[in-house]
């Protein structure tokens, strides 16, 4: 192997509308089937190996590439979000390594693009809300969220505690009085609220409504299977009930569509 040269088709950045600016997306890799990333290898002579990258446990992303002559390069974010590399070689020389070395520190930084990060105002904000967790990660396919996953045991795979989303990413087309109200929600993985918290809104009747401290405790607890509504559970301020009528739909309808979402994904999986 004379030359060996990594490229990688980039993904136009996802345009995002909403109230607030605390998440960040980061260009990657043109995603494949079942969440993989699709790269292509190509070398001096002309010849190519396709090389896929696929989530593993805890949304770890792995990609490999063998070249059929014994050789293997294999590239992949650890459990503690680093990225790590390795290389396999058969017959040939030092050349033919340091090749192989140079592409997989390629694909090593392919797979730190190809993750989506958490940006650090959205991990102090989630902390608010999960503060158990070890560590978060981002899913940008289907129902955008996060999840939180406990500090993993020695020899364990992390395990899930908690899921969390932006009303305006699950619940987008809810509008207030003056707009779209912005909430931070966590819940279980069985579908009951662990906490919220209102995020930026510009209705001029929230000081005394969703902005009061007693208005977010009231989900706390409550499944997405109850009912969630204002004058029911969930009470109504007067001169405001345009503004906590949206705040609750927003949340109701969010929760809802990521634990119907996350229970399809799961089945899928089995």
């Amino acid at each position: 192997m004379t030359r060996t040269q990594a490229t990688r088709a980039s993904a136009a950045p996802i345009p995002r509308t909403g109230d607030r600016r605390l998440l960040g997306h980061r260009k990657g890799a043109v995603p494949a089937a079942r969440g993989g990333t699709l790269l292509r290898v190509e070398t001096g002579e002309g010849s190519g190996a396709p090389l896929r990258g696929e989530t593993g446990a805890g949304g770890r992303t792995l990609l490999r590439v063998e070249t059929g002559e014994g050789i293997t390069c294999s590239a992949g974010s650890g459990e503690d979000g680093g990225t790590s590399c390795r290389v396999e070689t058969g017959a040939g020389g030092e050349d033919r390594r340091r090749g192989l070395l140079a592409l997989t520190l390629v694909l090593a930084g392919a797979v730190a693009a190809a993750q989506p990060l958490v940006s650090p105002a959205d991990e102090a904000a989630l902390r608010g809300l999960l503060p158990d967790a070890g560590h978060f990660e981002l899913h940008d396919r289907g129902s955008r969220h996060f999840r939180a996953f406990a500090a993993p045991e020695a020899g364990a795979a992390p395990r899930l505690i908690g899921l969390a989303f932006f009303t305006t990413d699950l619940a987008p087309r809810i509008y207030a009085y003056k707009g779209r109200i912005t909430s931070l929600v966590a819940m279980d993985p069985g579908g009951r609220l662990i906490g919220v918290r209102v995020v930026h809104h510009d209705e001029p009747f929230g000081y005394f409504s969703i902005d009061l401290p007693g208005f977010t405790p009231q989900f706390a607890g409550k499944s997405i299977l109850d009912p969630l509504e204002v004058g029911g559970d969930i009470d109504a301020v007067s001169r405001a009930t345009i503004t906590v009528e949206a705040a609750t739909r927003a949340i109701r309808q969010g929760a809802r569509r990521l634990a119907r979402d996350f229970l399809a994904e799961q089945s899928a999986d089995r």
